[in-house]
């Protein structure tokens, strides 16, 4: 006949026991390399945040404005107070707006810069409306 499956008891139960707490202690070989690993560690972050910051400096775009209706009304009225033909100022606006082209297009590659209208910006950044039109009126002079 089978023998009878003995009841649990309080004395067979496993796991009553508290754990060994075992202390963690590192080795002198390894709190002698904590230190220069931390500064070669910290010394590789902060040469990539100095290079991460000058590579973002140099290739932030400068940011311009340029009043460009002021200057074509301004060359409107240099030719309406000419009294040139239809022909006359239909050659000079043609000069006129390849040269105001490719002084813009030669300022903005020169400074590699964003060149913005006028009304565009609230304020804050440099206005270049002086500089292309000294350089269109000295393009339209050697023409």
């Amino acid at each position: 006949m089978a023998e009878p499956v003995p009841a649990l008891t309080e004395q067979t139960v496993v796991g009553d026991a508290p754990p060994t707490v075992r202390k963690k202690v590192r080795s002198k070989r390894r709190n002698r390399c904590l230190l220069p690993v931390a500064c070669v560690t910290a010394f590789i972050i902060l040469l990539n945040a100095g290079i991460s910051l000058l590579l973002f400096e140099w290739r932030t775009p400068l940011t311009v404005s340029f009043d460009m209706t002021g200057t074509v009304n301004q060359f409107m009225a240099q030719v309406a107070s000419q009294k040139l033909s239809d022909k006359d100022v239909t050659l000079t606006t043609a000069r006129f707006n390849q040269a105001l082209k490719a002084a813009l297009t030669d300022y903005q590659q020169r400074h590699q810069a964003i060149i913005l209208v006028a009304p565009a910006v609230v304020g804050g950044i440099p206005d270049i409306t002086d500089d292309i039109q000294a350089t269109v009126a000295t393009d339209m002079t050697a023409q």
